[in-house]
């Protein structure tokens, strides 16, 4: 199985979430905006960076496909961040499985909900 994950699921990895750990050595991709909601993390943790550089060749682009799809459903999801609408619509086009345990998320197609 492929995965994308969101920052959350980047994050709970990253602080060693128990729940997470079987994903901690999976390949995956990412966006950027998604990166830098971890880096944003990271820095105000006081945290390496590390794991940015590492990462960043996992990131993958979207196109205005994307960003229609991603906008839609964002009004149709209003709670869900910008990232995490993009993030979720491209892990639909590249047949990944959306990672995360945003409680917005759980119950939808193609996500694999875990806290």
């Amino acid at each position: 199985m492929s995965y994308f994950l969101d920052s959350y699921a980047i994050i709970e990895i990253l602080e060693g979430n128990i729940n997470y750990q079987k994903y901690s050595e999976i390949s995956f991709i990412t966006t950027k905006l998604n990166l830098f909601e971890v880096s944003l993390y990271l820095l105000r943790s006081k945290k390496p960076l590390d794991f940015i550089k590492s990462a960043y060749g996992s990131t993958v682009d979207f196109d205005e496909n994307v960003i229609l799809f991603a906008a839609r459903f964002k009004i149709s999801h209003p709670g869900v961040s910008m990232a995490d609408s993009i993030g979720y619509v491209v892990s639909i086009s590249a047949s990944h499985v959306f990672l995360t345990g945003d409680k917005a998320f759980k119950g939808l197609p193609n996500v694999e909900f875990v806290i």
